[in-house]
């Protein structure tokens, strides 16, 4: 009899790891969201971007008329508009997650993307990365509470840009199952002597070795100092992120995948505590089955892309 049970017991549990491998297999979840309205909306989507100060929201290192930019280097583009903003908001809420999360600092700020192509029905997309992946890929998985602040950040930003939807307005989504292993690299680096020295004189040599290898800072962004100027406490000694883009690489993912602007400038953040500097990236190449891509021009560009930043990050922290 008990035999009889113990099978029972055992051949549910099959079924019900099953049931739940199947179910996760099928799923699928918002990685990238975009709201659509016909005609060219960039400058209104821009005034209400404007306006989200009064909720806190910040822009930083705006990165605008790229697809200008894009036909003065190389003599033409598919692209009517396309714009990149940083969106950050520093507060005590946002600070203790970083804390407790700190691969959060990859989206702190998130990228808001505007473009328009010349040939996808005339509509104005505005989007970015959802706050499921964000809190997925910041390993923040299981606490409920910590997850309603990552989806209360874009709030505003969403009511914002729906008041401009007209009728003919739409919607799309990238979607995605899950998750692959090792989607990101890691580096922990003891540091001896004094801190801020270190500090600068890493900063100095990263940037300089980017430069060389015609890598942009587009932007930089010094969360720990943010913190202080509103004087809201942050575990770490120091905690900053860089933007950085190959222009090149850039202009390839613009003309054949735009939506991957929201991803793009590439982040790196950087924090130190306890006298070890730790630096994190997301691996660009885990976006093409993360996403489903199939743009062969894209998918190259994506599995190079960072190459170069983990080489110089090889040669100096390793």
């Amino acid at each position: 009899m008990n035999e009889y049970i113990a099978g029972k017991t055992k051949l549910l549990k099959t079924l019900l790891l099953t049931i739940t491998i199947l179910f996760s297999a099928c799923s699928t979840k918002n990685a990238l969201v975009f709201t659509g309205t016909k005609g060219n909306y960039e400058k209104v989507y821009k005034q209400k971007l404007i306006l989200l100060q009064k909720h806190g929201l910040e822009i930083w290192d705006p990165h605008e008329n790229l697809d200008k930019a894009f036909k003065q280097v190389y003599g033409s583009t598919n692209l009517d508009s396309l714009s990149v903003f940083n969106v950050s908001t520093t507060n005590a809420n946002i600070a203790k997650l970083v804390e407790k999360y700190p691969k959060l600092g990859m989206f702190i700020p998130f990228n808001v993307l505007i473009y328009k192509t010349k040939d996808e029905d005339n509509t104005t997309w505005i989007g970015h990365m959802s706050p499921e992946l964000i809190s997925e890929l910041s390993d923040i998985n299981s606490n409920n509470k910590d997850k309603q602040i990552i989806h209360s950040l874009f709030k505003p930003l969403d009511i914002k840009m729906k008041s401009v939807l007209k009728e003919d307005s739409s919607s799309k989504t990238i979607t995605y199952s899950s998750i692959e292993e090792n989607s990101m690299i890691f580096y922990v680096h003891d540091i001896s002597g004094n801190i801020e020295d270190f500090k600068d004189e890493f900063q100095e040599n990263f940037e300089s070795h980017l430069e060389y290898n015609k890598y942009i800072i587009a932007g930089y962004y010094d969360y720990k100092e943010a913190c202080n100027d509103y004087n809201i406490a942050l575990d770490y000694d120091a905690y900053w992120v860089y933007d950085i883009v190959n222009f090149k690489s850039a202009y390839t993912i613009s003309q054949n995948n735009p939506e991957l602007f929201t991803l793009f400038p590439s982040k790196v953040y950087m924090y130190i505590k306890n006298k070890k500097l730790y630096v994190g990236m997301m691996r660009y190449e885990k976006w093409i089955n993360l996403l489903g891509l199939e743009n062969e021009k894209t998918i190259e560009v994506l599995k190079n892309y960072d190459k170069v930043i983990i080489d110089i990050l090889d040669k100096l922290l390793k």
